[in-house]
């Protein structure tokens, strides 16, 4: 309908001057016939769903697992996507892959990792986008239909430059909308085609027990740790013995003097005495 308005001045324009189309009974039946293209009838379109969905993986070794997940990938025309490693002593520890693959082949990616490894918190997901496909399909139709018809008019137009430009500009609208609606519709084929997996997987540790020492082994860590401890001690009694010699000094002086004190005090007295 914002066609049909946007070209009523032309219409205007064939029936006056006739400086739009050479044939003036041309043009106005083109413009009517914009207004016209939201009467296709829509056809029936099987049900369109999206499914994702994720799940957590517990293995013993994460090569031979990537192999033989990507080996069963390629079977069905799959492929890892996006992959996120970290690595624990040189090996992987865990990993966040993205997986895709064809849509009819979800469910049977999950029931393999069932079967080959131990899975848990494992959530799957559909979303019906049936309404939005139908619409964007007629989006795109409906824009094909006007821009067939635009250049039409556009091929007949003589005349009025002002007339010619504004055709050329709905008609480059009308393109722009019909290349964003084809790219909207590529992005939900994909997303319908391909159904996206996320596994997240948890390398298990392996436990290491400890290996017993011989008995020359532990008579000599012992050794070891007594020498050590000696050594320790001895300096701790050495530093200890440096700290206290000037309080040993200055405390074993006092008896001295008090005894020097002692024998003036008799002194004295025996002074007075005589």
């Amino acid at each position: 309908m914002r066609t049909v308005l946007l070209l009523l001045p032309l219409v205007s324009a064939c029936a006056g001057a006739a400086t739009l189309s050479s044939s003036p009974s041309r043009a106005p039946a083109l413009i009517e016939g914009l207004g016209d293209l939201d009467a296709e009838p829509a056809t029936a379109v099987s049900p369109k769903r999206i499914r994702t969905g994720s799940v957590t993986v517990h293995v013993d070794d994460f090569s031979p697992f990537e192999r033989d997940l990507e080996q069963w990938l390629s079977g069905v025309g799959g492929h890892v996507s996006d992959a996120n490693l970290s690595h624990h002593e040189g090996k992987v520890s865990w990993a966040t892959l993205t997986l895709r693959v064809p849509a009819e082949s979800l469910d049977p990616l999950v029931g393999w990792a069932e079967e080959t490894v131990q899975i848990s918190d494992l959530s799957l997901h559909s979303a019906d986008v049936t309404a939005e496909w139908v619409d964007i399909e007629a989006r795109i139709a409906n824009g094909r239909r006007t821009e067939a018809r635009l250049q039409e008019l556009l091929a007949a137009a003589t005349g009025d430059l002002s007339d010619v430009l504004a055709v050329e500009a709905e008609l480059m609208r009308v393109r722009g909308e019909i290349e964003s609606a084809e790219g909207r519709m590529r992005v939900l084929a994909d997303q319908v085609g391909f159904s996206t997996l996320t596994m997240r997987v948890q390398v298990r540790q392996v436990y290491v027990p400890l290996v017993s020492q011989s008995f020359g082994a532990e008579a000599l860590d012992v050794l070891e740790s007594s020498t050590g401890a000696m050594v320790t001690t001895g300096r701790i009694a050495a530093l200890s013995a440096v700290a206290a010699a000037p309080w040993a000094a200055v405390l074993g002086g006092l008896p001295f003097f008090g005894l020097l004190a002692l024998r003036r005090r008799r002194a004295r007295g025996q002074t007075r005495e005589d």
